[in-house]
């Protein structure tokens, strides 16, 4: 979808080929599989630094369960796609995106709330697992409660 966060989440690869143009790209292994270090994406250098702060809940992930929470009837104020929409911008400000590309990224049809494909437990699901990247098992666990497979 064109995530703005992906330059924060991951570095590129060059990906040309012998014509000697560099062309950089996000290119990801099969998962599982016996992959060439050096020829797919690592995690961005910003999240390997050794004091890069650990999270255990933030903001982004408040609004996301306040989106699931308007759309199972709890009385929390707002709408399901406000806090989604907040859940999103959240997260992104959060990376350092700026500020007409998460206006973009929300405008996508894939991605905003009234368009995106599914229900709301795959539009909360999905954005909330790429939300919570750095986050493996709080992604995980978001995947699990959904019951969607976000990839």
């Amino acid at each position: 979808m064109e995530d703005p966060r992906r330059p924060f989440y991951f570095t590129q690869v060059d990906t040309s080929t012998e014509s000697g143009v560099e062309k950089l790209a996000y290119y990801g292994g099969v998962y599982g599989a016996e992959n060439d270090f050096y020829a797919y994406s690592h995690v961005a250098d910003r999240i390997q630094v050794a004091t890069f702060e650990g999270t255990i809940l933030d903001y982004s992930e408040v609004e996301f369960l306040l989106a699931e929470a308007v759309e199972l009837t709890f009385s929390v104020g707002g709408t399901a796609e406000d806090h989604y929409n907040e859940g999103i911008r959240a997260s992104m400000e959060y990376w350092g995106v700026a500020d007409t590309s998460i206006t973009k990224y929300l405008a996508d049809p894939r991605v905003a709330y009234t368009t995106a494909e599914g229900d709301y437990k795959q539009k909360i699901g999905m954005q909330s697992w790429i939300a919570l990247y750095n986050r493996g098992f709080e992604a995980w666990t978001a995947w699990r409660k959904f019951d969607y497979r976000c990839w």
